[in-house]
This record gives structure tokens, sequence and C-alpha cells, in this order.
């Protein structure tokens, strides 16, 4: 389970990130990939990998294997988040 807050005022939420292996990237960070993404915003993977994550501002991917293995930053994709003046989907 992870503890998930988006915003320092708000709550934290326990959510259950899928049970994958997950590449931590420093101290204090994790690998997100677009399941985790779309499971964070609200909407469905699809729409995080055609559309969010190909965004001018989103942030890049921090290991990038290939179009199907990439895995951006936890820190990076929250600090995104908080920027943004609009939600990005809704379900």
């Amino acid at each position: 389970m992870a503890v998930i807050a988006l915003h320092p005022d708000q709550q934290p939420q326990q959510t259950t990130l899928r049970a994958i292996p997950r590449p931590i990237l420093c101290k204090g960070d994790v690998a997100l990939n677009t399941a985790d993404i779309a499971h964070l915003l609200g909407c469905r993977r699809a729409h995080a990998t055609n559309r969010v994550t190909k965004l001018s501002d989103f942030p890049a991917p921090a290991i990038d294997l290939s179009e199907r293995m990439r895995w951006w930053s936890f820190l990076k994709v929250q600090g995104w988040l908080l920027n943004r003046q609009r939600p990005s989907c809704k379900r």
C-alpha cells in the first residue's frame, strides 16, 4: 500500500498501487507507470497513455526503455498536478 497526498494540506489517501516491482528513483520518490498515473488522475490508462503523457508540460519519463516500458517520477508528476489549472480528465 502506498500513501499518496497531492497537496501538503490534503489528507493522505491510502491507495493500492498494483503489486508489481516498482523502481525506486531516489529516497522518497518512486516510479509510476501509465496505469498509476491514470489512477491518480481518475481516468483510464489509455487516456493517460495517449493524451496526458504527451502534453508538452507533462514531465519526461525518468526511465524510458520503450513505448511500453516508461516510468515517471512520482514527485515530478505530483508537482505537475499541483501546477495544473484544470483537471486533465474526469470519469
